[in-house]
């Protein structure tokens, strides 16, 4: 899938205002799911996104163990 149809997809899933509320809540949500992954998981991830959104997700070493509140709490920070 081609990122700009990807976005577009999680705007009308999301039902948001524009691409670029679309744009934040999945860079939000890589984020805090590329903290919670161990590094194989995240690289078989990162494999199937569009170019684009690879950047967002984090190239760490290590990865927090947190429960699913907290991803929800990750995400919420990043996008306001």
């Amino acid at each position: 899938m081609r990122y700009h149809e990807f976005i577009e997809r999680v705007q009308k899933a999301a039902n948001l205002n524009g691409p670029e509320e679309a744009v934040r809540g999945v860079e939000a949500a890589l984020c805090a799911l590329s903290e919670r992954l161990p590094r194989a998981e995240r690289d078989k991830i990162s494999a199937q996104l569009p170019g684009e959104l690879k950047a967002f997700f984090t190239t760490r070493e290590d990865n927090d163990i947190f429960p699913l509140d907290e991803f929800y709490n990750r995400v919420k920070s990043r996008t306001g």
